[in-house]
């Protein structure tokens, strides 16, 4: 069987011989597709370094020790204040006024364990710090914390805890 070329010699065009077709080389591909790994690589890196916290299910006493922890680690008092048990505001507002807030970085929490006995809860955590100021890059164990909470309202209030040092005077621990 005979083959019918269009316009070349041999009678069998091949691409490089296309007026206007420009085919990359079969050496180039290999390139393009580890670029497009580099690519990927790279923004999955970025969205793994933005994500926040990991959330946890709103009214559960691992959400209100989470909330705890955030409102120590940033400084943030007034949000600290709401999320104690009534009993410990007074104290703790004294507290804040002679110790004043303040932000701390390198400090991070892992979850370990959750009691719950009736309107009481305690919530295991292992304390991890890092000297690169972030918890997640080189982190190290430091030590097992915990925080204690009561059911007010049908809401989980943070009633003592063993984290941090300057919070020790108003809530005091019971472990």
């Amino acid at each position: 069987m005979a083959r019918m070329g269009y316009g070349c010699e041999s009678g069998v065009m091949d691409s490089s011989e296309q007026p206007g077709i420009d085919v990359p080389s079969v050496s180039r591909l290999p390139l393009v597709a580890m670029g497009a790994l580099v690519v990927f690589a790279v923004l999955l890196a970025i969205a793994l370094g933005l994500r926040g916290p990991k959330e946890l299910p709103a009214g559960t006493p691992e959400a209100a020790a989470q909330d705890y922890l955030e409102a120590v680690l940033e400084g943030e008092d007034d949000a600290l204040l709401d999320l104690l048990a009534a009993n410990r505001v007074p104290a703790c507002r004294n507290e804040f006024g002679r110790t004043g807030g303040y932000t701390m970085s390198g400090v991070g929490f892992e979850l370990d364990n959750v009691e719950i006995t009736g309107d009481t809860a305690r919530v295991e955590l292992t304390q991890r710090s890092s000297s690169s100021g972030d918890p997640f890059e080189g982190s190290r164990r430091s030590g097992e914390q915990f925080v204690e909470l009561i059911r007010e309202n049908g809401e989980w209030k943070v009633d003592g805890a063993s984290w941090p040092w300057r919070l020790q005077n108003c809530l005091g621990t019971t472990s």
